[in-house]
């Protein structure tokens, strides 16, 4: 794996990770009323693109850690919607 696959790698599985935090206060708190569902949203279609192009260059571990953001990010976004008052 070279340099530019690991940077490739870590993108959207840092994304994933940094999520990680908001949604587990988010599911300890049911309290959606400081986050931005633009902002959920444009992060679920970044994690699209990242595991579209992962799936285009036939490379698993990109695949799999965009696969993992875009869980990440759409848990976020069903929490969102369930909790928004």
């Amino acid at each position: 794996m070279n340099t530019a696959n690991i940077i490739a790698v870590l993108a959207p599985s840092l994304n994933a990770i940094q999520i990680l935090p908001q949604l587990v206060k988010t599911w300890n708190t049911k309290s959606v009323s400081n986050l931005s569902l633009y902002t959920i949203l444009l992060m679920i279609v970044t994690n699209i693109l990242w595991l579209l192009h992962g799936i285009n260059i036939e490379d698993n571990a990109l695949t799999i850690s965009g696969g993992f953001a875009l869980i990440i990010n759409l848990i976020l976004a069903c929490l969102f919607i369930l909790y928004q008052k």
